[in-house]
Parts: structure tokens; C-alpha cells; sequence
């Protein structure tokens, strides 16, 4: 709407219309450098993002809802690359892509920001997971000179510095799973995975010990290279007879590879079992209660 003035204002103050511009829908998704930032919440509303928006799709209605960050930075943030979801299904963590970029963890039903992680890394989040409880966040760096992976008690308000960190060698790391059986993060990436515990070092600081994994002799003969892996995900069970007969565990892990083949690693360092799966890349991996 438009309102045109004949006369020349001779206050000091600019001129304000009286409507106010509200966000009403966001068209569009970013897919084409993202993977895995498309979720469900507990309430079956579709999870997303788009430029610097997060976004909450009601899927019948088509209503959205929208983060547009903490009080202090409505409008402010920097476009949106990495997306994870809590445990809960009512919370999620979304990393954007700056110089010094910030997680923002908020509220799904009310868009309330719950905690800012300022400055959580250089260059841009490229991945994220919550620990099974949600007390935990583990998150991946993009910066130019190094990936770094970092682990953060990001309910702790007056801790504003990772529990633990650590530098890997990866052009750019693509998942991360925080197991959920024990404190083991995944790291996949680009020709690499590796599996880092958190631990305490010997003056009792937290640490994270990593271990690379071990591919089989017989796929290095094959492949000049590592696969890069691309998905990460872990068995689910719950208690139950037919479960106990079958013998399903939770916490084996299961990595999607660029050759199409699925990972399935008995210990964190050691393959147990490969599946070709598909003809191509395997970018989403999901697993089923037992």
C-alpha cells in the first residue's frame, strides 16, 4: 500500500506510515549445498529453512510459522545452513553461515529462542545432533583453515564455551551422530568418518578422544580412497521380549556412503557388515524402533 503526500513536511522527524509489514509466507528451500534439513516435529509439522528464515510448515493448512532469531537479532540473521532436532521433537537447533557464526536453539510450538550459541564456530555450522537426553549438542565447524567439531552443555547459561573440541582432517565434515548408547560422537565426511569419545583428559578437563575409522583391505583395493560418508544413523530399540529374542541392540551405528553402499560398524573403529544399497549416494539414512 502506498500514500502519497502533496505537501513538503517541515518536521525534524521522518514521516512513519501507519501500517506495519508483517511475514506472512516464505516460498522456497535451500537443498542445493544442504542435506538433511528437512524434519518432523513431535506434532507432524515439517521443519526447514529458507535464506535467513527458519521455518515451520503446517502441512494441511499450509500455515507457516517463523524464526527470525533472539529478540535482540529479529531479523538479523545470517542465512541458514544445518538443522537438527531435539529428542523431544519440540525443539530444534538451526547454524547459519558467517565469518563468526551463531547456533540458535528454539521453542517449535511458541518460536521462542531458548539459547544462543554465540560465535559457536568460524565460517558456518555444516552439521549438528543432540545427545539422546538433549542435554548435549555436538556441532561442526566450516572455517578455511580447519574443521573443528565441538561439544556443548548448551543448557548451562553460564557457559558460553564448548565442553570439548576437537580438529579433524576433512575438506568439510557432512553429518554428525551423537550415539545413543554412549557418549560417541560420528563425524562423516569427505573420504573420512571418525568416532570421538568424550572423556576427561588427566587434570580432569573434558575431552574429546578420536579414533578413525577402519575400512576393510579389500575395499582399498578397490577404491584408491575412503568412501566419503554422507548420513549417519543408530539402531533403536525398546524393551521387549521379541526384542530380547532377537537379540536387536541399540547404538549400532549405520553410515551412508557416496558409492551407495551402507556401513554397518561393529565397534566405532571396525566395519562389521557392508550393504550395496543404492546405485548412487546414500545422503539420508533413517533406522525403526527394533
Amino acid at each position: 500500500k502506498t500514500h502519497t503526500h502533496t505537501h513538503t513536511h517541515t518536521h525534524t522527524h521522518s514521516f512513519r506510515p501507519d501500517e506495519n509489514v508483517t511475514l506472512d509466507f516464505v516460498h522456497g528451500y535451500r537443498g542445493w549445498d544442504c542435506q538433511g534439513n528437512v524434519l518432523y516435529t513431535v506434532t507432524d509439522e515439517i521443519v526447514y529453512f529458507a535464506g535467513s528464515v527458519g521455518l515451520v510448515l503446517e502441512p494441511n493448512s499450509r500455515r507457516q510459522k517463523h524464526y527470525l532469531g533472539p529478540a535482540s537479532k529479529q531479523g538479523q540473521l545470517k542465512e541458514l545452513i544445518s538443522v537438527c532436532m531435539h529428542p523431544s521433537g519440540a525443539i530444534c537447533a538451526m547454524g547459519e553461515r558467517s565469518i563468526n557464526a551463531s547456533i540458535y536453539i528454539f521453542d517449535l510450538s511458541t518460536m521462542a529462542t531458548l539459547r544462543e550459541l554465540e560465535n559457536a564456530h568460524e565460517g558456518g555450522i555444516s552439521a549438528m545432533a543432540f545427545s539422546k537426553d538433549g542435554k548435549r549438542l555436538v556441532s561442526s565447524g566450516m572455517s578455511a583453515k580447519e574443521r573443528t567439531v565441538s561439544v556443548w552443555d548448551w543448557k548451562n547459561d553460564k557457559k558460553d564455551t564448548p565442553l570439548c573440541s576437537q580438529v579433524l582432517r576433512s575438506p568439510k565434515i557432512l553429518a554428525l551422530g551423537y550415539n545413543p548408547r554412549d557418549d560417541v560422537v560420528v563425524a562423516c565426511g569427505i573420504n573420512m568418518i571418525e568416532f570421538l569419545r568424550v572423556g576427561l583428559s588427566r587434570t580432569g578437563q573434558r575431552v574429546l578422544e578420536h579414533l578413525p575409522g577402519v575400512f576393510s583391505v579389500s575395499n582399498r583395493a578397490t577404491h584408491n580412497v575412503s568412501p566419503s560418508m554422507l548420513s549417519v544413523a543408530f539402531t533403536k530399540t525398546e524393551f521387549s521380549i521379541a526384542a530380547t529374542v532377537n537379540n536387536s541392540v541399540e547404538g549400532l551405528c549405520l553410515t551412508g556412503s557416496d558409492l551407495g553402499n551402507i556401513y554397518l560398524w561393529k565397534r566405532e573403529e571396525q566395519i562389521d557388515m557392508i550393504v550395496a544399497a543404492h546405485k548412487s549416494s546414500v545422503y539420508a539414512l533413517a533406522t525403526f524402533i527394533n
